[in-house]
């Protein structure tokens, strides 16, 4: 833009600031620049003077060559346009300005003028918090600031968006009848915006959880909820001037959240004085994924008013240009700065840069989407050795955790329990897995094309402790990965495991044995613990499956007493065999 100036294309630009945590009508309707450049809107503007943002279009107008104002906005900036050209429009009706007649064109980038339901997760449980870019907060804390910020509640998917959706924004599983009754009160999913609110408000006498539980989804703030209510009933259909062009820009081709999936999963749990697995039924969410985004803005949204509409396919950008661009860093994208230089210098969009289309495109490449779940970690690492995945934080008293997702088309995301990473289908990927606790651990793996999935496979229940570290090298599922083990971390891998969407209870066993040898136990302690573990290997190969029950809760009391020879196995490691020694009862019954 400054260049635009030097060289007399423009008269002037000026980027606006605002705080978005605010409501829209306080950032459009006040706000005044201090001494230093920075703008407040909490203060209120003197006597008589135009909000601050009116007052600078005000400046930008007179100083304009053709006395013209056009307003680009990049995200939540789209909403807040909006807001400010309906207060002009009323300012005009009202006598006060005719400013709005100076307003020739407007073009939002990636706006969520509907909401996106990435707010949705952010809000009741602290997920997905990718509007920090590199950094995730703690869950807990992001979770209180959302739901006191007015501005986030405007994130959240309006009416018209829930209207306008095939499939509902939050599901349910059957499964939860064991945990609570949103199934039956809400059947497979929310049906109507009634319903979303019902449930986001607490229905059915859903009280607030702890503010350290962040499983259970947040009661939200009523009052919050229905200002940023008013704000799209009054936006989301509000017809612009026809005398102001209206251009929106939506990125697309990025996995983005269009949802989330609530079900009840059964744990077995060790519980002190009980000498046997303890199930209880856990809530659990997944994201529910789509590929019509720009992984945080979902494209429907972007594209919610009449006007030109244009579709950035980032996915076919990020592989051209080995990049990996998404919501956050769109106006970094080449081709999306040579549309904005043809709107706005030459008034003509005749020939459009490449990866910009004014047809929503169509996928044509597969792309992976990964899993795990407890208690590992995951990065991944293409052949070029760029990585995705969490990386240290030099500072070791902070709480934030820091992400790079340097390969191209990938992103990582917390979601949950789980940790989920995607990935373009064809080159050739290492996937590393690190433990990060005593217990088990699955991998899901699935190709997509689009959001169809074109073939799925897991690794289910997988020993782990936190010496533990494993490896998958994947390029497709045409051929299936294998997942190399190596059970005390020592750089030789122990087992090669085939997929399966199965519990293979012999495999189990075996990776069971060689964590008990890793351990450092006296001779005759492991000699004990793994001659009983060959028991159980051998009633399983023989089907007494009543037998091994018996046998494995035999064990599990075993280890729990008080006998001389468990004083010899530490706390850790007892827990990590009490762990597994559950797990697999539960897998067995």
């Amino acid at each position: 833009m400054d260049k635009m100036v030097a060289s007399s294309t423009i008269s002037a630009w000026k980027a606006l600031p605002y705080d978005w945590r605010f409501d829209l009508s306080d950032i459009v309707g006040g706000g005044v620049e201090g001494a230093s450049g920075n703008i407040s809107f909490i203060n209120q503007k003197p006597e008589g003077q135009l909000p601050y943002m009116i007052l600078e279009l005000e400046k930008l107008a007179n100083n304009s060559k053709n006395g013209k104002v056009t307003i680009i906005t990049h995200s939540n900036g789209g909403l807040v346009a909006k807001a400010l050209l309906k207060k002009l429009a009323e300012m005009k009706e009202g006598g006060e300005s005719d400013l709005i007649d100076k307003i020739d064109r407007l073009i939002m980038v990636a706006a969520p003028q509907l909401g996106t339901p990435q707010a949705i997760t952010s809000m009741l449980h602290g997920d997905g918090q990718e509007l920090l870019s590199e950094f995730i907060l703690n869950k807990e804390v992001a979770r209180e600031f959302a739901e006191n910020m007015l501005g986030a509640y405007n994130l959240l998917p309006s009416e018209k968006y829930v209207g306008m959706m095939a499939d509902p924004i939050i599901k349910f599983h059957p499964s939860l009848s064991q945990v609570n009754d949103w199934y039956t009160r809400y059947g497979y999913g929310l049906k109507n915006y009634g319903e979303f609110r019902d449930f986001v408000l607490g229905g059915g006498g859903r009280v607030k959880p702890d503010p350290a539980n962040i499983n259970e989804p947040n009661v939200l703030n009523a009052s919050l909820l229905g200002v940023s209510e008013g704000n799209h009933s009054t936006l989301d259909d509000w017809q612009i001037p026809v005398s102001i062009e209206v251009t929106q820009i939506a990125g697309w081709g990025l996995d983005t959240v269009s949802g989330v999936e609530y079900s009840a999963e059964s744990e077995c749990v060790p519980v002190v004085g009980v000498t046997q697995c303890a199930l209880d039924y856990v809530l659990k969410r997944k994201p529910i994924l789509t590929s019509e985004g720009d992984e945080t803005v979902v494209t429907q949204s972007a594209t919610a008013v009449d006007g030109k509409t244009y579709y950035l396919d980032i996915e076919k950008y990020n592989e051209a240009f080995k990049d990996n661009s998404s919501h956050a860093y769109i106006f970094e994208i080449q081709p999306l700065e040579d549309l904005l230089k043809n709107i706005i210098i030459e008034n003509s969009t005749t020939t459009l840069p490449v990866h910009i289309t004014i047809e929503k495109p169509e996928p044509k490449d597969k792309k992976l989407r990964l899993s795990v779940h407890s208690p590992v970690s995951i990065d991944i690492y293409d052949n070029l050795g760029n990585h995705t995945g969490l990386i240290p934080n030099p500072d070791p008293n902070s709480d934030l955790e820091l992400v790079e997702e340097n390969i191209p088309n990938s992103y990582y995301m917390n979601f949950g329990e789980g940790k989920y990473v995607g990935f373009g289908s064809g080159g050739q990927n290492r996937v590393e897995l690190n433990g990060t606790g005593s217990g088990t651990f699955t991998l899901k793996v699935g190709e997509y094309l689009g959001d169809k999935e074109a073939t799925s496979t897991a690794f289910v229940d997988i020993p782990v402790t936190s010496a533990m570290k494993g490896e998958l090298n994947i390029e497709n599922l045409d051929t299936l990965p294998q997942l190399k083990i190596d059970v005390e971390g020592d750089g030789t891998f122990d087992f090669e495991i085939k997929p399966s969407e199965e519990f293979d209870p012999i495999l189990f066993l075996e990776i069971m044995k060689k964590t008990v040898m890793t351990f450092d136990l006296k001779k005759s302690v492991e000699k004990n613990l793994v001659n009983r573990i060959d028991n159980l290997i051998k009633s399983i190969k023989k089907g007494k499956i009543k037998q091994v029950e018996k046998k494995i809760k035999g064990f599990i009391r075993n280890i729990e007493s008080k006998k001389k020879h468990n004083k010899k196995i530490d706390d850790e490691e007892k827990q990590a065999i009490l762990n597994m020694l559950n797990q697999l009862l539960n897998n067995i019954k």
